[in-house]
């Protein structure tokens, strides 16, 4: 209730980053993408060329795992300052506290799904696809990644106000997290009994498998993919929200 109380700040802080990362730019939210078509590029070069993918329309397979990828892990690492880069504001105003991390979830958020706006119309264009009823599916596995993508930003906002070390760990635990989850890779590629592992001890599995399947596969999600993002969403919100509200009043003291 109060972040609907709060949304107009929430949405001045959104628009303040949108307008400092494209400030004194001349080419503005093209560089938001030069970074994911030059990744999918040497992905492309290296696991199609190289390593012979046997993953048909590679490319596209690669689109629909790394947008999704790169808003989880820029709201994750842009979460760890959320607290520490606001100290004056926190010291000096009274407001809920969630909307900075909330507010930076958002902004990579904008930033996901203008790449993919972008980005999706033309693979599907150069690889000979149209749109399918799968696209609806869409909509249901994005507010899932929303939910815990906030959930995981409020526990490690709170938890980088206490340790600052936390910010350093969770760029070593987004490069492993990276190679676990099945974004360059197909799932089906992983030998048993892994596969069972990085399915239900890595959460970003079964969101990285809903987008492929609802964008690539044209297909609609598993309910074992749906319930199991679902899951993990519940409890990234709930631990994410009782930890930083427990600990949200002694901010002010620490930053």
């Amino acid at each position: 209730m109060s972040l609907l109380r709060y949304r107009n700040l929430l949405r001045h802080l959104v628009l303040k980053d949108i307008k400092l990362k494209y400030r004194n730019s001349s080419l503005g939210f093209l560089w938001s993408l030069a970074n994911p078509i030059l990744m999918i590029m040497v992905y492309t070069f290296a696991f199609k060329f190289i390593m012979k993918s046997s993953v048909h329309n590679f490319t596209l397979f690669l689109l629909a795992g790394m947008l999704p990828w790169n808003f989880f892990a820029a709201s994750a690492q842009g979460s760890t300052s959320a607290v520490l880069d606001n100290a004056a504001l926190i010291r000096k105003q009274v407001f809920p506290l969630e909307v900075l991390p909330v507010s930076t979830v958002l902004f990579n958020l904008f930033l996901f799904l203008m790449a993919l706006l972008v980005l999706l119309p033309v693979g599907f264009l150069v690889f000979g696809l149209a749109p399918s009823w799968s696209l609806a599916a869409f909509p249901a596995v994005l507010i899932l990644q929303v939910l815990f993508t906030v959930g995981v930003s409020l526990f490690l906002s709170t938890a980088t106000a206490f340790f600052r070390d936390v910010r350093h760990l969770t760029e070593v635990v987004l490069l492993m997290l990276f190679w676990l989850t099945p974004v360059v890779y197909d799932f089906k590629s992983i030998p048993k009994p892994y596969d069972t592992l990085v399915f239900y001890l890595n959460p970003m599995t079964a969101f990285t498998l809903g987008y492929q399947d609802a964008l690539f596969r044209q297909s609609w999600p598993s309910s074992r993919v749906m319930l199991t993002a679902a899951g993990y969403a519940g409890l990234a919100l709930l631990v994410g929200c009782a930890n930083f509200w427990k600990y949200k009043s002694d901010f002010a003291e620490i930053v």
